[in-house]
């Protein structure tokens, strides 16, 4: 559990009631901000996002959470890491689905968006591309998101083993 007494918590959030800082225990030295504190007048919580050190302090005492809490907080984390694998998943294949279905941009709305409205005149990337309207859906300008590689001229390919097809 953290050693950091109510008073070092205190001057770390400075008086904000939601503040994010270095963690004193993991990162003292990093500049990234993974300790969430949260402020009441003689209160504050605290999760680190790197660490996982969590809990809260009173202005005058220290209160530890039981084994059983600690437990339950446990799964729930574990619950959440497999629904955030799952949801990855999904998200995955939805946007190698959708990439699939791209045109290329050239004579398009997407390509007339970047080059009038945006005043690009590079010449534009592979990894660019335009979706048709379709159902609902209204004409979209996608990218890909990654490291491609180009299979051959024209033609990328993002890693098999993560999208499970090339297009």
């Amino acid at each position: 559990m953290m050693s950091h007494a109510y008073a070092d918590l205190a001057a770390l959030a400075d008086g904000r009631a939601v503040v994010d800082v270095a963690c004193p225990l993991c990162g003292p030295d990093r500049v990234r901000k993974v300790l969430r504190l949260w402020s009441l007048p003689g209160f504050i919580s605290y999760l680190c996002a790197r660490c996982g050190e969590h809990g809260y302090v009173r202005e005058n005492e220290r209160v530890e959470v039981d084994a059983a809490t600690q437990a339950a907080m446990f799964r729930a984390r574990e619950a959440i890491a497999v629904r955030v694998a799952e949801t990855s998943k999904d998200q995955r294949r939805i946007a190698l689905t959708l990439w699939s279905m791209r045109r290329p941009i050239a004579g398009t709305v997407a390509e007339r968006y970047l080059r009038k409205v945006r005043s690009i005149s590079c010449p534009l990337p592979p990894t660019l591309g335009f979706l048709p309207a379709r159902d609902d859906h209204p004409p979209a300008l996608i990218a890909a998101f990654g490291m491609a590689q180009e299979a051959e001229p024209g033609r990328l390919c993002f890693d098999e083993k993560v999208l499970s097809a090339c297009t």
